[in-house]
């Protein structure tokens, strides 16, 4: 799936995720209304977060950074959203942080985001 094409995910089910720490990989399954399926698969993962898992979870749209026509101000926020949790601050800090977001706006790491209309 090419991620820039992001329509074709709109109101698919995310039914399943799969995430391994070791390999830097996320999976996510997603069901689409007329029941097919998408695979959407990450490499060189350096942060994940997820809320809100429930038993429907419904995608509204997808976001993606692409460092040319996004905001600066949307990739900090979904930075410090990702590397936060609910009860602690960002662990991206500093030089690392200013890594990231400059591998970000060079296209090196992409940040993208599932947003719900239910759900995760």
């Amino acid at each position: 799936m090419n991620l820039l094409d992001n329509n074709d995910l709109h109101d698919g089910e995310i039914v399943c995720i799969n995430a391994e720490h070791s390999k830097y990989e996320l999976k996510i399954k997603i069901i689409h209304q007329d029941g097919s399926t998408t695979d959407v698969a990450f490499n060189g993962v350096i942060a994940f977060r997820c809320e809100d898992f429930t038993m429907q979870n419904i995608v509204n749209r997808f976001w993606l950074y692409s460092g040319i026509y996004s905001s600066d101000t949307d990739l900090d926020e979904w930075l410090n959203w990702t590397t936060s949790l609910t009860d602690a601050p960002s662990w991206l800090k500093g030089d690392s942080r200013k890594r990231v977001v400059d591998d970000c706006r060079q296209g090196k790491l992409l940040v993208s985001a599932f947003i719900p209309s239910a759900g995760a």
